[in-house]
């Protein structure tokens, strides 16, 4: 048989914050009652059904993904006009070459210097300056001649040579106290009356999260009701969005997956798909919910799953038995139907693809 085009996901469209989950809901609601609309019209014609259901199990498999970021800090954040700010970044699973630039805004009597070998060079306010460090640190001069505390926020950027995707960058808000205020004046637990001179930078200490291992787990086809905490990013906001990647079958002996369209309803039939967090918060604890093409038709509520930082993914892959033979049937996706965690956008969190099965 000739090998078919690759099912692809396709993205639900949703409008405003209570829209998107009443049009899950609705879809769940319809799919289920189809389901048990087509059980009990031909039920007489198949009494074993709900004994075999006893037997069938889903499966998942899931594999944690670090995305690549950038972590930036200032050892002090704030200090008297003149005084040196060591910047320290560090760079997680960087994927290729590139450049890394600082840019800071523009304000009245406020400008950044950097310490280099010669002495001090100033940097332009709105002009990224490429820097190269071979310690991830980099000694800064923050100078204000404004009568009271000046805030200056540092972004550290770092753009690929030979990648088009958007430069990875981070901030950081530095506070300088301007030449004329008294120091003991400011009621800011940073500011001190003699900022320290720091000649050698200051380690950041950072935990480079790893690719976690392959987990697995069989469940019973029976509904759960496992939902997270809400969740409250202290800035931004986190944004999961699932992809369904591949269709195909299950070993039920090795576990091992394989990607086609040849379905068959002896076969343990699998999707796979990947929950990508696409915001700037981190997102929290959150689960999903999967509506199975079994027959009769099963919702799978997840347990709870591990915090996604932003750019960070889970690739799963769900195997479920008993399908209903030459039926076109429906596999969603849907990222934390309870509305648990607060997102950037929630047009984007349920995702489906059609399961056929033949005898």
């Amino acid at each position: 048989m000739q090998e078919q085009p690759i099912i692809t996901s396709a993205q639900v469209s949703k409008k405003g914050s209570v829209w998107p989950k009443i049009a899950g809901v609705g879809i769940i609601a319809a799919l289920m009652t189809a389901g048990i609309y087509t059980a009990v019209s031909i039920s007489p014609l198949f009494a074993n059904t709900f004994n075999k259901l006893a037997a069938a199990v889903v499966s998942l498999t899931q594999t944690f993904i670090p995305g690549e970021r950038i972590t930036l800090d200032a050892t002090p954040k704030s200090v008297n006009s003149g005084g040196k700010i060591v910047l320290s970044w560090a760079h997680r699973n960087k994927t290729g070459e590139g450049m890394y630039s600082l840019i800071y805004p523009c304000q009245s009597e406020t400008y950044l210097g950097v310490k280099v070998s010669s002495g001090d060079k100033m940097l332009l306010c709105d002009t990224p300056s490429q820097i190269t460090s071979a310690d991830q640190n980099l000694t800064l001069i923050a100078v204000s001649g404004l009568a009271g505390v000046a805030t200056i926020p540092v972004t550290l950027s770092y753009t690929q040579s030979t990648s088009t995707q958007p430069a990875l960058s981070a901030t950081v808000a530095l506070s300088v106290i301007g030449t004329g205020v008294v120091a003991s004046d400011i009621q800011s637990p940073d500011a001190t009356t003699t900022p320290p001179m720091i000649e050698k930078p200051l380690p950041v200490k950072t935990q480079t999260p790893t690719a976690g291992e392959k987990t697995e787990k069989t469940y019973p086809l029976q509904p759960t009701t496992v939902a997270p905490a809400p969740v409250k990013p202290a800035y931004g906001k986190a944004d999961l969005m699932p992809r369904i990647t591949s269709v195909g079958i299950i070993d039920k002996t090795t576990n091992v997956f394989t990607s086609t369209t040849t379905l068959r309803v002896s076969d343990r039939i699998a999707v796979k798909f990947e929950v990508e967090n696409l915001g700037t918060a981190d997102s929290g604890s959150w689960m999903f919910a999967a509506v199975l093409p079994t027959y009769p038709m099963h919702i799978f509520n997840s347990d709870s799953q591990q915090n996604l930082a932003p750019g960070d993914r889970i690739e799963f892959t769900i195997g479920f038995d008993q399908v209903e033979p030459d039926k076109d049937g429906r596999f969603v996706i849907n990222v934390d139907p309870t509305s648990s965690i607060s997102e950037a956008s929630e047009t984007n969190n349920i995702a489906t693809t059609t399961i056929r099965a033949s005898l």
